[in-house]
C-alpha cells in the first residue's frame, strides 16, 4: 500500500513534521526544530515519525557505473 505525502511535502516545506505513527499520513505537529516537533506529538499523545521535509523535490531515476 502506498501513502501520498503530496499534500505534506507542498505544506511543511523546510520542517521537520511529526507524522501519526498510526496511519502514517497525519500529520501531528511540525516546526522547523526537531526536538519542537517531536515534543509537541508527545503532549498530543500521539506515536510518531519524525520526518524532515525537504524545501525542493529532486527527481531521481537511476544511476550507473
Amino acid at each position: 500500500m502506498s501513502i501520498d505525502w503530496t499534500d505534506i511535502y507542498s505544506r511543511y516545506a523546510g520542517k521537520w513534521v511529526a507524522i501519526d505513527s498510526n496511519d502514517e499520513q497525519t500529520v501531528v505537529a511540525a516546526d522547523s526544530d526537531a526536538k519542537k516537533a517531536y515534543a509537541e506529538s508527545l503532549r498530543a499523545g500521539k506515536r510518531a515519525i519524525l520526518h524532515r521535509v525537504p524545501e525542493e523535490v529532486i527527481d531521481f531515476a537511476g544511476y550507473e557505473v
